[in-house]
């Protein structure tokens, strides 16, 4: 019986564990959604992504997976630097 409800306590510890991270994933989605600005951070790593020395632009392959996940969303992107 002792060894049932430790069973017990230790799977609700950790559904509870596990819960967290998704409602802390469903907070961010709504924060990004409410000021309709995905912000990323971002390096210069080329070639997946790199940044052109003349301009404020940046490139490659990360940024354009970027901006089809914020095409889907509805949002826009502001890369940090």
């Amino acid at each position: 019986m002792i060894r049932l409800l430790g069973a017990v306590a230790a799977l609700s510890m950790l559904t509870g564990a596990l819960s967290a991270p998704v409602l802390a994933a469903d907070d961010l989605l709504q924060k990004v959604k409410s000021r309709s600005v995905l912000r990323a951070c971002v390096v210069d790593y080329p070639p997946v992504l790199q940044k052109d020395p003349k301009s404020p632009v940046w490139d490659g392959m990360y940024v354009k997976l970027a901006e089809l996940l914020v095409k889907g969303m509805g949002v826009k992107i502001e890369y940090v630097d």
